[in-house]
């Protein structure tokens, strides 16, 4: 069972969306799913989770690919959004894909990966690949 932690409520409101849809369809787009060959993580994250300060952590999380965990720290009165991820290497995925979804829609200026400028980013579909 993987472990959501943005806050108790933010976990109520998902178990809630996930018991009014009767499937793991939302759970399952804010965790991480499968398209393709592609893993999206934080997919349909709600904006308000990442506003200034808040955090969002996934623990293993069951995928196609095998378990996942992320975790997206915002700092977004700055411009920023950090993220660290740990896929398995049972099964790897084409290609991971991040959404960051900031809560006022700015959009993504740059990314830096490991220290390094990183250029696989779609600021109007605010992903990182």
């Amino acid at each position: 069972m993987p472990t959501v932690s943005a806050s108790e409520a933010k976990v109520d409101e998902l178990r809630h969306k996930k018991t009014m849809a009767g499937n793991s369809n939302t759970e399952a787009a804010v965790v991480g799913a499968r398209a393709g060959q592609s893993l999206w993580l934080a997919r349909a994250t709600p904006r308000a989770w990442l506003e200034q300060g808040k955090k969002i952590s996934v623990k293993n999380a069951p995928t196609h690919f095998g378990t996942v965990a992320y975790e997206l720290v915002s700092d977004a009165d700055n411009g920023k959004t950090s993220a660290t991820i740990e896929l398995s290497s049972r099964k790897a995925p084409k290609e991971a894909v991040l959404r960051f979804r900031h809560p006022k829609s700015a959009p993504i200026k740059g990314v830096t990966v490991n220290g390094k400028a990183w250029t696989e980013f779609n600021k109007d579909n605010e992903t990182n690949t």
